[in-house]
C-alpha cells in the first residue's frame, strides 16, 4: 500500500526479469558462437527462471557425469542460475556434448 515500496519492489522485479532475459540471449548466442548446430532460439521466447532446453536425457547424463552441469533429465535448465561468469563453461560443456 506504500507507493515508494511498491516502486522499489517493481524495480527489483524488472531488474531480475531483464537479467534473466539477457542471460537467455547470451546463452543462445554463446552456443551459436561455439558452432552448435541445434537451434536454441526458442529459448529467447520463453519466460521465467527455468526453460525446457530440448537437451535429451543421455545428453543431460553426460553433462552431469563429465562436466558437473546439472539439468533435470527432461532437459529443464535453470536460467536464473546462469551468470556471465559461469556461462562460458556451461556453453563449452553443452557444445562438446552436443557434438558427440
Amino acid at each position: 500500500t506504500t507507493p515508494e515500496l511498491r516502486a522499489a519492489c517493481q524495480a527489483e522485479l524488472d531488474g531480475m526479469r531483464e537479467r534473466i532475459a539477457g542471460m537467455r540471449r547470451s546463452f543462445v548466442e554463446s552456443l551459436k558462437q561455439r558452432g552448435v548446430a541445434r537451434n536454441f532460439d526458442f529459448l529467447m521466447e520463453q519466460k521465467g527462471m527455468f526453460s525446457f532446453s530440448g537437451i535429451t536425457k543421455p545428453e543431460v547424463l553426460r553433462l552431469r557425469a563429465e562436466y558437473g552441469v546439472y539439468l533435470l533429465e527432461n532437459g529443464r535448465i535453470n536460467v536464473a542460475g546462469m551468470t556471465p561468469a559461469n556461462l562460458p563453461y556451461l556453453c563449452d560443456a553443452i557444445a562438446t556434448v552436443l557434438r558427440g
